[in-house]
């Protein structure tokens, strides 16, 4: 049921049955009321206003109780067990043992606009009207610290149902989540007009929705910076979603000891970007664009430099691109219509972007009416031929050991898109690489002809399902014929490195519209004791994030920090393809029933952890080495949203 407060009438506190929304009851009362609450058994309530409070059954409206307050009763809580009753005012707070009437202790710390126990009664938050939050010892009537935070009024308060994680809101537009066992502010949110959100962590990991980027800005002394400057170094739905649970891995905690806001800014400044050709305002008969830009270094040198078409990446390059004049040039592929032409530096640490450079290019040529067509290049390799390596100052040969559902899942993901992708797209074309095909220099060779037809506009989806390992921060993908275990060496010599990565996405496929997906780590991997997460140590984020950064383009991966990927018995596939594959079935569609980039990344996020978590209830075994990390998806991305493919009406 619901309870409504008004000013003083016979309806002023109402009692409705929130299945129907049906009004059952009006309390009649001697004063306005600005707060109510259930009792916990739900069969009373309280109500509090000008001077009182009012103790009610809520079976038959009647008037059960009266206390006498100083002020006015902003608040009104009650102890889980039921057994106090406390009313916050701006004269402060007061407590009664609500069987008999008296009351049992009085608090002047202030003007009180919120209350909240603890889901054990110990504890009681009081929001007030001073922008703090008071954590108050219930047995000794004490403050036992005080959070702060806000700018503005708290006007609510709330334990978390497991009592980890303190929620508050306040005058100054946010909403803010705290830990309870360290009072430390863990994650704002900002909520702005039209349905922009903005969720930051207090190490500045962010999530946004709309056009925040746009709007909120980071000060700090004279400098201004806008969020999309350290897009890329801090915007992370993962983490934000991880510290939203109250970090139970410590993951945005380890995240933050290798890059948080301070470190970005400290990093800065970077560098200024200038376009010099084309004019804002030219007219292109052709759809392709030369444009230059010149980059000058503001003292922290210049990193990487992105070209961006109407908000997506169309190329990436460093500072060797550069000539003597400290100018850089590229051909873009324009859009029909308006082109918005961005250009962005990084400082040489890659860590904090320049303001976008921008220039508008109108194309007037023809436009081709006929949607763009989607290309799908899967890898699956369950056949491992390594007969491993030894590592100096070791006896024990260790090896990449066959799988058994990779080629399965490559297989799967290429038919699930060819079907989906079908009334979206002209064409969906698909070429899949499997074991024995799938050998260091062929899948080099398979890439440069598959991408020949492949146009800017068209969108194109790289997966594989295999091996791979991470070694000093770099990520290598493990070809069928790879020979020499985790020798560092051999890692650079004989796989797919990420540096090979890069070349594929940025350089040879054309296509502005691209996703990687990855679920290519160690898959109880290496035998004789050298199981090792699929994504390795502290360096396994930076690994995939680099991979993103030199692409420009999302990169949707299985696991991170510690953590494996995981082959499973009993389900037909790896945990992370089949939750793509539940997310190419299921994922929200917009309107036209189009799946978008989004939304497909959300719940891939979703259904895994909900596999993982099924699984260890069920006591499965997990292929899994030392570490022993639950298995999380990870997604690295500027931001950008595109369709992927559109459910089948």
């Amino acid at each position: 049921m619901l309870t409504a407060g008004a000013y003083e009438s016979d309806t002023a506190l109402q009692l409705w049955d929130a299945p129907t929304g049906k009004l059952l009851r009006g309390f009649k009362t001697t004063t306005g009321v600005f707060a109510a609450t259930f009792f916990p058994d739900g069969k009373k309530l309280v109500s509090g206003g000008s001077n009182l409070v009012q103790l009610w059954d809520a079976a038959n409206g009647k008037l059960l109780r009266t206390f006498k307050v100083t002020g006015e009763v902003f608040a009104v809580a009650v102890s889980p067990d039921g057994k106090m009753l406390v009313s916050g005012s701006d004269k402060g707070l007061q407590s009664w043992d609500p069987a008999t009437g008296k009351q049992m202790r009085t608090w002047t710390f202030g003007r009180v606009a919120s209350l909240g126990f603890s889901p054990n009664g110990s504890k009681l938050l009081v929001g007030s009207w001073d922008n703090t939050i008071r954590e108050v010892d219930v047995a000794t009537g004490t403050v036992s610290r005080v959070l702060t935070g806000h700018s503005g009024k708290v006007n609510s308060v709330a334990f978390s149902r497991d009592g980890r994680s303190i929620v508050s809101g306040s005058d100054d537009g946010t909403v803010r989540l705290w830990s309870a066992a360290t009072g430390t502010d863990a994650v704002g949110v900002l909520a702005m007009f039209q349905g922009n959100r903005l969720a930051l962590t207090s190490s500045g990991f962010f999530d946004f929705e709309g056009d925040v980027q746009q709007i909120v800005h980071l000060v700090r002394g004279f400098d201004v910076m806008t969020l999309g400057q350290v897009h890329q170094s801090l915007f992370s739905p993962d983490l934000v979603r991880e510290a939203l649970t109250g970090d139970p891995k410590g993951e945005v905690k380890r995240a933050a000891e290798v890059i948080n806001l301070e470190k970005v800014i400290e990093s800065g400044p970077a560098p200024d970007v200038e376009i010099t050709w084309p004019i804002r305002g030219t007219t292109s008969n052709a759809d392709l664009v030369n444009v230059s830009a010149r980059i000058q270094d503001r003292g922290k040198g210049i990193g990487r430099i992105e070209w961006r078409v109407n908000g997506i990446t169309a190329g990436v390059c460093h500072a060797a691109c550069l000539d003597r004049n400290n100018e850089v040039r590229r051909q873009l592929a324009l859009d029909p219509g308006d082109n918005t032409i961005e250009v962005v530096a990084y400082n040489a640490k890659d860590v904090l972007a320049s303001v976008p450079a921008r220039t508008a290019v109108i194309y007037a040529g023809a436009s081709d009416m006929k949607p763009p067509k989607l290309h799908v290049l899967a890898i699956g390799i369950n056949d491992y031929v390594d007969r491993g390596g030894i590592l100096p100052g070791e006896t024990a040969r260790r090896y990449f050991a066959k799988l058994e559902l990779a080629v399965g899942d490559a297989k799967a993901v290429a038919a699930e898109l060819k079907k989906m992708g079908e009334g979206l797209y002209s064409d969906v074309r698909v070429r899949t690489v499997l074991d024995e095909e799938a050998t260091v220099a062929n899948l080099d060779a398979v890439v440069t002809e598959f991408a020949t037809g492949i146009s800017p506009r068209d969108t194109f989806i790289l997966f594989a399902a295999a091996h791979g390992i991470t070694n000093e921060g770099r990520l290598y993908l493990i070809p069928q014929d790879y020979q020499g275990g985790p020798d560092p060496e051999a890692l650079k010599t004989r796989t797919i490195d990420q540096l090979k990565l890069q070349d594929w996405i940025a350089n040879r496929i054309k296509a502005k519209k691209a996703l990687i997906l990855l679920d290519t780590c160690e898959s109880g991997a290496l035998t004789n004791g050298y199981l090792r997460s699929r994504v390795d140590g502290p360096a396994s984020d930076a690994s995939i994030g680099r991979l993103h950064e030199a692409t420009g383009r999302p990169v949707l991966t299985a696991a991170a920090q510690g953590q494996e990927a995981a082959e499973v018995g009993g389900i037909d596939h790896g945990l992370f393809t089949a939750g793509l594959l539940d997310g190419l079935r299921h994922a929200q569609t917009n309107q036209d029933g189009v799946i978008m980039l989004s939304s497909l990344a959300a719940h891939v996020h979703d259904i895994v952890s909900k596999l993982v978590k099924d699984l260890n209830e069920r006591e499965t075994l997990l292929k899994r080495g030392p570490a022993g990390g639950e298995q999380s998806v990870r997604f690295g991305s500027r931001g950008e949203d595109f369709a992927i493919v559109r459910r089948a009406p």
